[in-house]
Order: structure tokens, then sequence, then C-alpha cells
């Protein structure tokens, strides 16, 4: 999984195996909208966030949950042969009164 950021609080829970992950430092934009989506639709990542390296470097095994706030890069590498995580979305909203 090539890094991103996503416009939504993330749970990751891994199922079968072992992941790597790393959520960066860094964050391009505090709690982006859904065209803010770096990494994704050709948005690229600022040097600042991969220079910066990561506030989360951890491996996931069977039975492991990782949150990932809204907006922060991060991406995962298997490890094992056979792995198999589910990803938990939840979408945020922002309210003005403008």
């Amino acid at each position: 999984m090539n890094l991103h950021a996503d416009d939504r609080e993330v749970f990751v829970v891994q199922l079968v195996g072992s992941k790597e992950w790393e959520v960066m430092k860094e964050v391009p934009v505090a709690f982006p909208y859904s065209h803010e989506q770096f990494g994704k639709d050709d948005l690229e990542i600022p040097s600042n966030v991969i220079n910066g390296g990561a506030s989360i470097t951890c491996t996931l095994k069977a039975g492991d949950v990782l949150y990932i706030p809204r907006g922060h890069c991060h991406h995962a590498k298997c490890t094992d042969d056979l792995s198999f995580h589910v990803t938990i979305a939840v979408p945020t909203f922002d309210w003005s009164l403008a």
C-alpha cells in the first residue's frame, strides 16, 4: 500500500498473518476534506512529510488494532505470505456557522 492520507478516522484490524505499518509524524493538511487526500488522485505527498519520519512504526499481528487519525499519512507492507486486515473508516463532518 502506497503512502497516503485519508479524509476520515481509520481503524485497522489485522485478522490473519502480520503487516508492518508506518504512520508519519507530519500531517500535510489537518482535518482534510475528500479532495485533500494526499497520495491519492495525483496529490503528491509533501517532502516535509516524507522526510519528517514516522511517529508510529509497528507490526500488527492477528487480533491487533491500529488507530490512524484523519489526515495522517500512512502505509503498510506484508511480512507474511498470507496477510489480511479489515479497515473500518469512520467518516467525520466539519460544521461551520458561515
